[in-house]
């Protein structure tokens, strides 16, 4: 299964941990980038390689999927956030 629209808006964080996601309304059964894209859009470079030490293997083909999702989504928020006037995602994205 997976979140389908996973980004930094629906991750709900307390204390530097996360504590759940919200927004599941995209819940579909679907390739595993559109979840693992948030690795590399929320998370700094060094986390990432505890994050897939607890995950498990993923091959490239999927990483790379990921990684151009995350650029593509965290684009596509930036954009909506400038048009809105919201400087606080436009920055975070």
């Amino acid at each position: 299964m997976c979140h389908g629209d996973l980004h930094f808006r629906h991750v709900l964080v307390e204390e530097d941990r996360v504590t759940g996601l919200i927004d599941w309304i995209d819940l579909c059964r679907g390739d595993p980038a559109l979840d693992l894209q948030l690795v590399w859009s929320a998370l700094p470079p060094e986390a990432r390689g505890a994050f897939f030490a607890e995950y498990g293997e993923v091959d490239d083909a999927t990483l790379l999927r990921a990684r151009a999702l995350a650029l593509f989504l965290n684009l596509a928020l930036m954009e909506y956030a400038h048009h809105e006037g919201l400087a606080s995602i436009e920055r975070e994205a």
